[in-house]
């Protein structure tokens, strides 16, 4: 399976929140909304569908709207990015000048804010486990990206654990649209250790499927 270029690893992030709304005229409808996803190639797409989602036998076509009616949310993610010391080239062995010892090494902190819903709202819309469905214990969602790429996260992630308050299905980073090449929408799931394996670009559908 093709799979875009390798990604660089991701320092550490600490989390913070912040409650945000999605106002559907800012967002703008990407020419790949309602592009053929991999998990419906039989029935297809309406024109204007951003994320399908499917649920036993029902399959639900979220267009821009639908999402906004979703309570947004919000991440930033704050990281330091720490400056490795100098090294002296006339030292044995390349090592670091004495004259830098004990001198502070740069530090650099920088953020980044999602926007857009969280996983477990999403899953709302569909009424995907609710808290009569004692079943959906052993259930999970698979995402699909445009590409084929596909990850899990298993119901006790989502509903039943800090990490599924940083699942986020997102539409915005820093203020602007998610482009071609990552969304029109994405899922990142932050609190994970390596976040790559799981950082589903071009989203396009949301798979219930249960044991």
């Amino acid at each position: 399976m093709t799979r875009h270029a390798s990604r660089p690893r991701r320092p550490l992030w600490q989390p913070m929140h912040v409650a945000a709304s999605l106002l559907t005229a800012s967002v703008g409808l990407s020419p790949l909304a309602s592009a053929a996803c991999p998990a419906t190639q039989a029935q297809g797409r309406p024109a204007g569908a951003w994320l399908t989602v499917v649920h036993g036998g029902s399959v639900q076509h979220l267009d821009a709207a639908q999402l906004d009616a979703i309570p947004g949310s919000q991440r930033t993610l704050q990281r330091r990015l720490v400056a490795a010391p100098a090294v002296n080239p006339g030292a044995a062995g390349g090592a670091t000048s004495p004259t830098d010892a004990g001198a502070p090494a740069p530090v650099n902190d920088t953020s980044t804010t999602f926007k857009g819903w969280q996983l477990r709202d999403v899953l709302a819309r569909v009424e995907y486990a609710l808290p009569a469905d004692r079943g959906a214990r052993l259930s999970g969602v698979e995402a699909v990206a445009l590409d084929g790429w596909r990850a899990w996260f298993s119901w006790g992630e989502i509903f039943n654990s800090a990490a599924g308050d940083q699942m986020l299905v997102i539409s915005h980073v820093d203020g602007v649209n998610l482009d071609n090449f990552a969304g029109p929408l994405a899922l990142r799931a932050l609190a994970d250790t390596r976040p790559g394996p799981r950082h589903v670009r071009q989203l396009c559908a949301l798979i219930v499927l249960r044991r």
